[in-house]
């Protein structure tokens, strides 16, 4: 409540409640100047209200706006920082997801490349145990056949040796031939028909 709502009534404060009218002539003067003085200072009093309050007021208005003013600056920042943070997030989130794209690429390449590896040690595991039976193989059967080849160059060693044999006693025998039919013919016949 303020001053002026608790101010007495301008009647009670000059007369009061059950006052009685003054009785000699300066009563009227008084009270006139009593009723001026309470008019003026009840003037003055509203006067002072309606510039203090209204003083007062635009103080409180001022702060107000400029608490309003300050809570709305925080609020945007606040909205700023969660429009960051909101995009912060929807970067990470992106990048997240592109990171476990690539993670399940790469899984994938190398689940296929360790599939196809697999396979290629596998057939290449084969290739090499089925050469190393070819191998065992050859090593079981060289010995017989180097033998068969040993065996076979000595029989064409003891044909040569035979046809040299037979060469050398056909040539020896010739040679026997030959001295004996000079011998048998006149001087100088069986040269020429030698020479023949």
């Amino acid at each position: 409540m303020t001053a002026y709502e608790t101010a007495v009534p301008f009647e009670e404060m000059t007369l009061g409640r059950g006052a009685q009218e003054p009785k000699d002539a300066t009563e009227p003067l008084l009270r006139r100047l009593a009723e001026s003085l309470a008019e003026s200072l009840l003037n003055t009093f509203r006067k002072w209200q309606e510039t203090e309050g209204a003083r007062v007021l635009e103080a409180m208005g001022r702060r107000q706006e400029d608490w309003l003013a300050a809570t709305a600056e925080r609020v945007t920042e606040v909205g700023r920082r969660v429009d960051d943070l909101a995009k912060a997030a929807a970067q990470q989130s992106t990048a997240r997801t592109e990171t476990q794209a690539a993670i399940s690429a790469l899984r994938e390449e190398v689940r296929e490349w360790t599939g196809s590896t697999s396979d290629r040690v596998e057939a290449l595991v084969s290739r090499m145990g089925l050469l190393q039976e070819e191998v065992t193989a050859v090593q079981a059967e060289l010995p017989s056949r180097v033998q068969s080849l040993t065996e076979r160059l000595d029989r064409q060693a003891e044909a040569i040796r035979g046809v040299w044999d037979a060469r050398t006693q056909a040539e020896g025998v010739l040679d026997q031939l030959v001295s004996a039919l000079q011998r048998l013919q006149p001087a100088g016949g069986l040269d020429r028909t030698l020479e023949l």
